[in-house]
C-alpha cells in the first residue's frame, strides 16, 4: 500500500485543561456546529455519550438503538436506547464523526470513550501534563 505523504509520521497532541487539583481528567470543549460543549474523554466508558438536554437543546435527530444499561461513575444503572448518528465534532483541530448514545448524564456534555478513542491508533497519555498524542 502506498501511504500518502501528508499521513507519513504525522503526529497530534491535544491538551486538556482542568480547574479543580481533586478531581483531575482529561476534559476539554468541543465544537458540534458552533455550539461549544464540554467533553470528557474516559479511557473506562465503552462508548461515546451525550446528555439528553444537550441533544434536545440543539434538536438533533435522535433514533433508537437496542437498549442496554450503562453502569455510571455513582454505580447507578441507567437505561440508554436512543441514539445520534454520524455527528460531526471539533476537538481543538481534529475534525471527526462519531455517534453518541443519549443519556439523562450529569457533568460533561460529551463523554468520548473506548469506542472513539480506539479510531485514534496508539496513543501517549501524559497524565502529568494532561495531555494526548497520537
Amino acid at each position: 500500500n502506498i501511504i500518502p505523504e501528508n499521513q507519513i509520521n504525522t503526529t497530534t497532541v491535544v491538551y486538556f485543561k482542568h480547574k479543580n487539583i481533586i478531581n483531575k481528567s482529561l476534559k476539554s470543549h468541543i465544537f458540534m456546529l458552533i455550539n461549544k460543549l464540554h467533553v470528557l474523554i474516559d479511557n473506562g466508558s465503552t462508548h461515546n455519550f451525550i446528555q439528553e438536554r444537550i441533544a434536545q437543546k440543539l434538536n438533533m435527530a435522535v433514533v433508537p438503538c437496542k437498549p442496554f444499561k450503562v453502569l455510571v461513575g455513582n454505580g447507578e444503572a441507567i437505561s440508554c436506547s436512543k441514539q445520534c448518528k454520524g455527528i460531526k465534532l471539533q476537538l481543538q483541530d481534529i475534525d471527526f464523526v462519531c455517534d453518541l448514545y443519549v443519556l439523562p448524564l450529569k457533568g460533561s456534555d460529551i463523554v468520548l470513550g473506548f469506542e472513539w478513542l480506539e479510531t485514534l491508533g496508539p496513543i501517549l497519555t501524559d497524565y502529568k501534563k494532561l495531555s494526548m498524542k497520537f
